[in-house]
């Protein structure tokens, strides 16, 4: 059970990693739009991406542990 785990587990990890990758490329692309309503979108994409990294890390670190 503790190996099927650590599998799901480093896949999560792979997932989550690959998905932060995407967000972060796109916030890249639509950095140069302008208007109200995409800064806003933008903003709380940054702020979920953030958040993400820092949940991201503490599995790791939890994960190695184990």
């Amino acid at each position: 059970m503790n190996a099927r785990v650590e599998v799901t587990t480093d896949q999560l990890v792979a997932d989550l990693k690959t998905v932060m990758e995407d967000a972060e490329a796109l916030l890249k692309a639509t950095s140069t739009l302008t208007g109200e309503k995409v800064q806003e979108v933008r903003a709380r994409a940054e702020e979920s991406l953030r958040q993400a990294k820092v949940r991201l890390s503490e599995v790791e670190e939890e994960a190695m542990r184990r």
